[in-house]
């Protein structure tokens, strides 16, 4: 509102002397019949025209430097994550074409053989929910198998290309891997806020955590999963939110909430992400010809989450 309120300010100021000037051109012979005293007048009102405009002038200098320093300290701040080389592809699949889990599992499985076989590839991970991206789905969960400890986390599911895809540093511990089946012992990581909050100087590893009846699973249904690697904190939100206490579940081993969609995430070996775009858009319909991906580099993502500070930002820069 302050910027607002400024700006407006600026325009009427800047739009009223010109026509204070013509007005008083138009009518010199005029005003010069009226005396020293109306003389005197226009030019004290004249000169606090001119104090105005040049105290309006200084409140913007000095909001858009305070602006260059807010947005310098916002993009400077460090999202727990890297994606300059990072393409992403958004993927949602019919339910009907996919009624079971097991259809979820099939499909994301062979596609990351796909992608992963490319030789312009990197890595490639699976993600719910992309970082900066403004939202995060969150809820309870239950700690160490017992009902009445109960903790808020970030819900993200992820692959175990996920975290080298996205460069997100392993504090303790192991990523998810091939021997985290559906069938077999269900494991989670969690972030380094979540293992603080909840086993503050205590050892994390093997934990255990379960959804507290996330996806549909009843509390009294929902397995109890072990935490298996610890890793730094992602900003999902914004870059002005430090990263949230979060639980990532392997994606093989929680796809319910595969089926409203999902992220692929695919590291260039490359160097530029935008010439890897098609090869993986056309891996992906070679898995389904009916999906059609969309397709975001990751460095446009983090653009995007400080667009508006960065309008606002010209726009003062640009009446000062």
């Amino acid at each position: 509102l302050f910027t607002v309120a400024v700006t407006l300010g600026t325009a009427l100021i800047f739009g009223l002397f010109p026509a204070l000037r013509a007005r008083e051109n138009g009518q010199a012979g005029t005003l010069r019949s009226e005396g020293r005293g109306n003389e005197g007048y226009r030019s004290r009102v004249w000169g606090a025209l001119v104090g105005a405009e040049v105290a309006l002038a200084l409140v913007l200098l000095t909001g858009s430097g305070l602006l260059i320093r807010s947005f310098s300290a916002v993009v400077s701040e460090d999202p727990g994550f890297r994606g300059e080389d990072v393409v992403l592809n958004g993927v949602a699949l019919s339910e009907s074409k996919y009624p079971e889990e097991v259809d979820f599992r099939r499909f994301w499985e062979d596609l990351l053989d796909r992608v992963e076989a490319l030789p312009q590839v990197s890595r490639a991970g699976v993600v719910s929910t992309v970082p900066l991206s403004g939202f995060v789905p969150n809820g309870l969960v239950h700690l160490d198998g017992d009902p009445s400890r109960a903790g808020d986390a970030a819900y993200v599911l992820a692959s175990e290309g996920t975290f080298e895809a996205l460069d997100i540093e392993v504090l303790r511990g192991r990523v998810f891997d091939e021997t985290d089946r559906p069938e077999g012992p269900h494991t989670v990581v969690v972030s380094g806020s979540f293992a603080e909050t909840y086993w503050p100087g205590e050892d994390p590893i093997g934990k255990l955590v379960s959804g507290g009846g996330l996806d549909g699973y009843s509390s009294m249904e929902d397995p109890l999963f072990g935490t298996v690697v610890v890793v730094a904190d992602v900003r999902y939100r914004d870059l002005t939110r430090h990263g949230e206490a979060t639980v990532y579940w392997y994606f093989l081993q929680r796809p319910r909430r595969m089926k409203s969609g999902a992220t692929l995430a695919v590291e260039s070996a490359v160097g530029n992400p935008a010439l890897l775009a098609n090869s993986v858009r056309t891996a992906i319909q070679e898995a389904d010809p009916d999906v059609a991906p969309q397709v975001q580099l990751m460095h446009d993502q983090v653009a995007d989450s400080v667009g508006e500070r960065r309008f606002t930002l010209l726009v003062m820069s640009a009446f000062a």
